[in-house]
This record gives C-alpha cells, sequence and structure tokens, in this order.
C-alpha cells in the first residue's frame, strides 16, 4: 500500500498512473483505493466498487452483495476517467432528505445518494451519518470503515 500519494494529481486523469484497485493512504490517515469510473461519479456521492475496480455511482440496480463501496470524498471522477474513492475516512456524503444519523444506510433511488430508508434498497455496512441531515437532499457528515452492500 503507498503511504503518501499525490492523489490531487490523480483525480479525474484521463490516462492512469496506479494500479487499478491499489490502494493508497494520505496524510489524514483516509485510505483510497485507485479506480476507472463507468460513469461520472460526483464529489461526495458514494460509489459501488467491482473486482475489476471499475466504479459507478450506487444505485440499488448496480449494487450486490458483497460489493465494496467508496466516497469519491475530494474531486469528481468523470465518466471513462480515473480516480481515487476513499474506502476509510469521515466527511460529507450526498444523502436525501432527512436521512437520520446513526441509523443503517441504503441505496437510494438517486445514484450516489444514500438515505436511511429501506424500503426495496441495498442495505450498506460500515458507514453512517454523525449528524441528521436536514428537510432537502444535499451534503451530511459521515464516517466510514471499509463499507461494503450487505
Amino acid at each position: 500500500m503507498l503511504e503518501i500519494f499525490n492523489k490531487d494529481r490523480d483525480f479525474g486523469a484521463d490516462e492512469f498512473w496506479h494500479t487499478l484497485g491499489q490502494r493508497g493512504r494520505d496524510n489524514r490517515g483516509f485510505e483510497y483505493i485507485y479506480v476507472k469510473a463507468a460513469n461520472a461519479i460526483a464529489q461526495h456521492e458514494t460509489a459501488v466498487i467491482d473486482e475489476d475496480a471499475s466504479a459507478r455511482a450506487i444505485t440499488n440496480a448496480n449494487t450486490d452483495r458483497g460489493d465494496r463501496v467508496g466516497v469519491a470524498l475530494d474531486t469528481a471522477i468523470g465518466s471513462g476517467r480515473y480516480g481515487w474513492l476513499c474506502i476509510y475516512g469521515v466527511g460529507d456524503i450526498s444523502v436525501r432528505a432527512s436521512a437520520a444519523a446513526n441509523s443503517n444506510m441504503y441505496t437510494s433511488g438517486t445514484a450516489g445518494d444514500l438515505d436511511d430508508t429501506s424500503s426495496g434498497q441495498q442495505r450498506l455496512q460500515e458507514i453512517h451519518l454523525t449528524t441528521a441531515r436536514g428537510g432537502t437532499a444535499g451534503l451530511a457528515p459521515a464516517v466510514w470503515t471499509y463499507p461494503y452492500a450487505d
């Protein structure tokens, strides 16, 4: 694992600088995985990571039990581009309106956004909001430790 890396240069790159699936840790202690985006992943969105290190903004339809999950914490990754998804860290993530703190998180009807509503959605493990989201969709502080679909 890379202990220090220049992820700022590597975000949204047209060509890859690292091996797909490689992990790295930044100076905050956050851990990342290097991926190629199959579709656009906006900053703060949650993404599902396939075995081949391709990633897509998470939805119920593209998430299977056991799939790894990461967050585009520091910047967006354009479709077909390479970048780092955070798999261990803290920060703001994109969620639906009124998502509750300290509750189970699920995929939602909006690609890349999470919610605390389970109806027809895929449950995610090891990712939780630390503060509830207000009455509109947007960002909420969260903590995640190697999240995956359950």
